[in-house]
């Protein structure tokens, strides 16, 4: 995990680590994490990723696997040399998102809710088979009334 991997390299806890977080994920969508919550109508404290669409994840998850290879690969220590492989892996991240708005033709980052669409699919999975049982209990009844 991203966090840990700060810590382990001295990023304290707390203001330090939301910088980082803060940092890398404005490099990568042009927006705060703040601001991203707001626009998929979430209240500040929600987990963002938690509601964010299988392609903001897939964004995000590159632009913390490039910040995690880069600190590793040049031993990054202490907040001025996190910051640099921050604000390069926020660019890296970035571009995969411009390019892959640009093949799209429409951005990566929407208001759809992931847990909302998650919960819609679960519905729409129960729904044929409550309405199946609710039939079947239906006819049944009225079977049992005419006899």
């Amino acid at each position: 995990m991203i966090t840990s991997e700060w810590q382990d390299r001295g990023a304290r806890r707390g203001r330090q680590i939301a910088q980082l977080t803060t940092e890398l994920h404005e490099g990568t969508f042009e927006i705060t994490p703040a601001q991203h919550l707001a626009i998929k109508n979430q209240p500040p404290g929600q987990n963002l990723q938690d509601n964010m669409t299988d392609l903001e994840l897939a964004v995000n998850i590159l632009a913390d696997q490039a910040a995690i290879a880069m600190h590793q690969t040049r031993d990054s220590q202490g907040m001025s040399e996190l910051r640099r492989d921050v604000h390069e892996a926020g660019e890296v991240g970035g571009a995969a998102r411009r390019d892959l708005e640009a093949r799209l033709g429409r951005p990566v980052v929407s208001s759809v809710n992931h847990k909302q669409l998650r919960q819609e699919r679960q519905r729409q999975l129960q729904s044929p088979l409550f309405e199946e049982t609710v039939n079947e209990i239906a006819d049944r009844l009225e079977q049992e009334s005419e006899e």
